[in-house]
């Protein structure tokens, strides 16, 4: 129709928008801590468009790591990382697990460790509006020769396209990087 007006779309108006804390915890509405924040830790203003746009897959957040063992060549430690989920979707057609990296982040091991499928933001029969925290948990054996290796945690595809967790994480080809050993 000629008498279309773009500017009163609900899309453009959410693009000047602005959305606080206050308002999605009054809907009870779970976003990352660290979302109104900058790299800095300063606050930062978000529009309604941006929150759609950054939480409507999924949206991960470590929350805990845990290394366990004795961290020396050829020995095992089991490695646990949990993480919380802020988006709307879980993930599908994704693989997950952890690596052990070289200090030039080759891959030297690889271990599959958790079900994608699972990891959603709320109970799957939504009985509960209780952010869920999901644990990945391997036993991995770190290589047989010395040197400084990173323990790492990866989500992909099939077409080695990697998942970035949304926090401060070290990410290095594609794996986010849990903890530094030298061994």
């Amino acid at each position: 129709s000629a008498n279309v007006n773009p500017s009163k779309w609900p899309m453009v108006q959410w693009k000047s928008e602005i959305i606080s804390k206050e308002e999605l915890d009054a809907r009870n509405i779970a976003y990352a801590p660290s979302y109104f924040k900058n790299a800095d830790g300063n606050d930062v203003e978000r529009t309604i468009f941006e929150f759609i746009r950054d939480y409507l897959g999924y949206k991960f957040e470590i929350q805990r790591v845990r290394l366990n063992g004795n961290a020396a060549c050829g020995k095992t430690v089991n490695v646990a990382a949990d993480f919380v989920n802020y988006g709307f979707s879980a993930p599908f057609n994704l693989t997950s697990g952890f690596a052990v990296l070289d200090e030039e982040g080759n891959v030297v091991s690889q271990t599959e460790a958790g079900d994608p499928r699972t990891f959603h933001k709320y109970a799957a029969d939504n009985s509960s509006l209780d952010l869920l925290t999901h644990t990945m948990q391997a036993d991995i054996t770190l290589p047989d020769t010395s040197g400084k290796y990173y323990i790492a945690l990866y989500m992909k595809n099939s077409m080695d396209s990697f998942v970035r967790f949304g926090n401060q994480v070290n990410y290095l080809n594609g794996y986010n990087v849990l903890a530094t050993v030298e061994i």
